[in-house]
């Protein structure tokens, strides 16, 4: 199945104009056929095509087809990577399995002082389209950290922690549905002072194995452990 993004089809059936561009140049679609469009929020839709000239797209008779529910919401912190590829390919996977909200955050070891966020958009749009998940996730611009654990609120909360008290395994914690948090250091993780603040403001510091994982495996791999455990 073909999936086109509008995120206002039912007030505007135009398609933008890189969907227009797709559907008539790449999939070379005629007036009249059928398409399936996704708001990026959960709802997938079909309607049928008018093509208007060589660029314009218009959906008539658009019908929702499902509403797809997030039980779960997965609020991913990160502090990113310094490759845009790496940060790239984690917008792509994380979109992929449904996280709901992508935030990064600037802390004393970060290699970044912002993220292109409309970039990052595009990829995770994309990602959508590829795996047919509906919801494209809320990604946030660059927040001081202490800024961020001030703003953040989630049912659960948690830290990934490399050193410590031999923490629980993230896979070992119950889960409801709802709202959680998992926030991913850089490498070489939070300072001594930073992980305080953050266990102060009610993260709970967990383990992610015995491996020490690059930072978009961790947010990867910590995706999808709060993705299927109880």
């Amino acid at each position: 199945m073909e999936l086109y993004y509008h995120q206002h089809i039912l007030t505007d059936p135009t398609l933008p104009e890189a969907e227009a561009h797709h559907c008539i140049n790449v999939m070379r679609h005629n007036t009249g056929d059928q398409v399936f469009i996704t708001d990026g929020k959960g709802t997938l839709y079909e309607g049928s095509i008018q093509i208007q000239g060589k660029k314009k797209v218009q959906v008539a008779d658009v019908q929702v087809l499902r509403k797809q529910e997030q039980k779960r919401k997965i609020h991913v912190g990160i502090v990113p990577v310094k490759s845009t590829d790496r940060l790239e390919f984690m917008i792509e996977k994380l979109t992929e399995l449904g996280v709901a909200e992508i935030s990064f955050i600037a802390s004393r070891r970060c290699e970044r002082d912002r993220v292109n966020t409309d970039k990052l958009e595009m990829r995770a749009i994309a990602a959508v389209k590829q795996s047919h998940n509906l919801y494209v996730p809320k990604i946030n611009p660059m927040i001081a950290l202490n800024h961020y654990l001030r703003a953040t609120t989630s049912d659960q909360l948690y830290v990934a922690a490399l050193t410590g008290d031999n923490p629980q395994a993230l896979s070992k914690q119950k889960l409801s549905d709802g709202s959680v948090t998992i926030l991913i250091g850089p490498e070489g993780d939070f300072t001594d002072t930073e992980m305080e603040d953050i266990i102060q403001s009610g993260y709970q510091p967990v383990s992610l194995g015995s491996h020490i994982l690059r930072t978009e495996t961790a947010a990867i791999y910590s995706a999808v452990v709060l993705s299927i455990i109880q």
